[in-house]
């Protein structure tokens, strides 16, 4: 069920920068550099270590919710105007 709904983000956000005027090798990599972005801070906020400065703490936090934004907010408007062709 993972691999489908991620599928299924990885099209909607193509679309989404497609739509925006991203060229078809741009559009195919803007995708892969959110979840990234997402991959790494879910990363950050499992390690837990007492090394970690409360600023690197929020900055994780920081980055795991833009990301969580920048794929809710792709993934909305591609399914409202979804791309012809």
């Amino acid at each position: 069920m993972a691999g489908v709904a991620a599928y299924a983000s990885y099209v909607h956000q193509r679309d989404f920068a497609l739509q925006g005027g991203a060229d078809r090798a741009s559009a195919t990599l803007w995708p892969l550099s959110v979840d990234g972005l997402l991959l790494l801070a879910t990363v950050g906020l499992l390690k837990a270590s007492r090394h970690v400065a409360r600023r690197g703490r929020y900055v994780v936090w920081l980055a795991s919710l833009l990301g969580i934004a920048v794929s809710l907010a792709a993934n909305i408007a591609a399914g409202v105007c979804p791309i012809n062709g």
